[in-house]
């Protein structure tokens, strides 16, 4: 399993991995081949596949929901000032 590291300052400064799966001879984030499997199409590049509970490790289908970009990016910022208060 190759893991994919990004930075979640929603969550920590820590680095945060997304498991990769090939299939078909093609890198794929598992999460997104998740996503792709459940709803039987693959999904475009302006789709972002969301991990509800900010684990991006955690691709069990209910933790996961597909969002434009704008729609992510106003999550992100909203979960991100949720944090800020605690």
């Amino acid at each position: 399993m190759n893991q994919y590291y990004h930075s979640n300052p929603g969550v920590s400064s820590d680095l945060l991995p997304y498991k990769e799966l090939m299939v078909d001879g093609h890198k794929i984030r598992e999460h997104r081949h998740v996503m792709q499997t459940i709803l039987k199409r693959k999904l475009s590049t302006k789709e972002h596949v969301h991990h509800i509970n900010g684990n991006g490790l955690d691709n069990r289908p209910e933790n996961l929901l597909v969002l434009s970009h704008s729609e992510h990016s106003k999550l992100e910022y909203l979960e991100r000032m949720e944090q800020l208060k605690k």
